[in-house]
């Protein structure tokens, strides 16, 4: 099943897909995908929920895939959206558990969204794939890296630029896409997940997160190189980990 949903700001649509499993259940996972992705990339993962008894929910972020929008927030704003979406899913099964599942930029989303979650406690687990722990950080760390840019004014003043633009587009700055900042307050059970030799979002921000979070937290590191690559690296140990994770949530619940 799949269709169009109107999120807010009303000019706002999101495109979606729902996977249901084959006996009834009232327990729904909601996948993230990641920057430059589509709702496409939760083909991989709908398996391991499948397997756990839960029907899947993939979504298209804003800006991307068939959804609306033409700018990205790095979760500031995509986290309204995702509430939007919990709320869809507890009015279809109230009561029922449900699980987000985010990965790279989805997963940063996921753990701002966390910090929301407080308020009602309707989501009962997140899992959060290869986040960032602060995206002005990591912009400033890319800058620096790939541009081979010497000293450190010359980054800041590029960085000070970006978030002028992104203020001036879309009315957010970098600053607030900060999924540290959101679960030092949370007490969601949390699982951390990361490759040891990610290039692009260093595994050292998934255990600095780690440390952070309020709540229930577990963290699994991978020992692979790439970004958001293990479930494809060793898909039975990926499902696994997440499986036993989903279950200790369950059996606590």
């Amino acid at each position: 099943m799949g269709g169009c949903f109107h999120s807010s700001p009303a000019w706002l649509s999101a495109a979606w897909n729902v996977y249901s499993h084959p006996k009834a259940t009232e327990k729904t996972l909601i996948f993230l995908h990641g920057f430059a992705e589509s709702r496409a990339v939760g083909l991989y993962y709908t398996d391991i929920y499948l397997n756990a008894g839960f029907n899947i929910l993939l979504v298209d972020s804003r800006a991307h895939g068939e959804s609306g929008g033409n700018s990205v927030t790095w979760g500031n704003y995509e986290k309204y959206d995702l509430d939007q979406w919990v709320d869809w899913v507890y009015q279809r099964f109230p009561g029922g558990m449900i699980g987000i599942h985010g990965i790279s930029m989805g997963a940063a989303t996921a753990l701002m969204h966390a910090e929301l979650n407080e308020a009602n406690k309707r989501v009962a687990f997140y899992i959060a794939d290869s986040s960032y722990s602060d995206f002005e950080t990591l912009l400033a760390l890319q800058l620096k890296q790939r541009l081979s840019l010497p000293g450190t004014v010359l980054p800041k003043i590029l960085l000070q630029y970006a978030n002028a633009a992104a203020y001036f587009n879309s009315r957010f700055t970098f600053h607030q896409a900060s999924p540290i900042r959101s679960v030092r307050n949370v007490t969601t059970p949390v699982l951390y997940i990361h490759l040891e030799a990610d290039e692009l979002i260093p595994a050292s921000m998934s255990q600095e997160l780690y440390q952070a979070t309020k709540g229930p937290r577990q963290l699994y590191m991978f020992p692979h190189a790439g970004h958001i690559s293990a479930i494809f690296d060793d898909w039975y140990r990926y499902g696994g980990v997440v499986q036993n994770f989903v279950r200790s949530v369950e059996q606590h619940s």
